[in-house]
């Protein structure tokens, strides 16, 4: 790796091109991903080591096989459904709140998902978070009276999107 490096540095000193050091970083994914190795470097400077790193919005984990992070996701989509939910109670109407739900919060929830392999920890942080903004719009606790709200207001689960996502792939290809 270090070969590697020391090759890219060599060409962007003839193209004059300089590596950003501070950016730049390392992972390690694999059975020995825990294990401490040499440091490398670039520019003669070291490159740090991490466990989990965002490219293109989509947060990659250090581990034995490639994971991703639904946290940051989680997050978003709460600080959204909160603003709206403080902001339109004085409006009464669960559809309202459905409608701004899905047009607002949903697009922070499924941010990149569709580069990500997801879990099934995953899919269940996502809809997670989607039956507790249901069960405060509507006020209900019960997992089947969830499931009925879910299947006639929204008219969608995370499985079947992730279903349509592969067929799609799958007629593409």
């Amino acid at each position: 790796m270090q070969m590697m490096l020391c090759l890219c540095d060599e060409f962007a000193n003839d193209f004059d091109i300089k590596f950003n050091c501070g950016k730049s970083v390392a992972m390690r994914v694999g059975k020995r991903f825990k294990e401490k190795c040499v440091q490398l470097q670039v520019d003669n400077k070291y490159i740090l080591y991490i466990t989990e790193l965002k490219y293109l919005g989509v947060h990659v984990c250090a581990g034995q096989l490639l994971k991703f992070s639904v946290e940051h996701l989680m997050s978003k989509f709460y600080r959204t459904f909160n603003c709206i939910y403080s902001r339109s109670k004085a409006s009464n109407s669960e559809m309202i709140f459905v409608e701004l739900l899905k047009s607002y919060c949903f697009p922070f929830l499924f941010f990149a998902v569709d580069a990500m392999s997801l879990s099934s920890t995953n899919i269940r942080i996502l809809e997670n978070c989607i039956n507790r903004a249901l069960f405060r719009i509507f006020g209900s606790c019960d997992n089947s009276s969830l499931d009925y709200i879910k299947k006639i207001v929204l008219d969608f689960t995370i499985q079947r999107a992730l279903l349509k996502r592969d067929i799609v792939v799958l007629l593409i290809s």
